[in-house]
């Protein structure tokens, strides 16, 4: 990914909570520098141009001998199937990502801007196990 897709993911991140509450303060350098340290990055384009991202690591599970994969950042501006569709693509991706590390737990939790648990809800169409807002996909 280059430095052009990784500012679109900031900027959109950020106009996308700048949005939602004027609580937080991002700063899209800030973002920038936090995406570029993520373990996983994945962007999904259509007609060549980027819609949608989602990032993500691994960590160890608090209390327990096992590694997790846990998403940090998902945005999409696109809606309805779309929005659908990029979702179920990145999260294979990352599904895939943890797999070929030997990871057996992927964690996907959703935004508290999203009160009806819809992103969480569409993982779980996909296979997912959901528990409110976050969804537990077990390899």
């Amino acid at each position: 990914m280059d430095d052009f897709d990784i500012r679109w993911c900031a900027e959109s991140y950020c106009d996308f909570v700048k949005q939602k509450t004027t609580l937080l303060n991002l700063s899209v350098e800030e973002s920038i520098l936090n995406l570029k340290q993520q373990e996983f990055l994945s962007l999904y384009k259509v007609r060549n141009k980027p819609v949608a991202f989602i990032s993500g690591c691994t960590t160890k599970q608090q209390f327990s001998k096992n590694k997790i994969f846990n998403q940090n950042f998902y945005y999409t501006n696109l809606t309805g199937y779309s929005a659908y569709v990029a979702q179920k693509v990145l999260h294979q991706r990352m599904i895939e990502y943890a797999r070929k590390r030997h990871v057996k737990t992927v964690l996907s939790a959703g935004s508290y801007f999203d009160e009806r648990n819809v992103f969480a809800k569409m993982l779980e169409k996909q296979g997912w196990v959901r528990h409110g807002y976050l969804a537990i996909y077990q390899l």
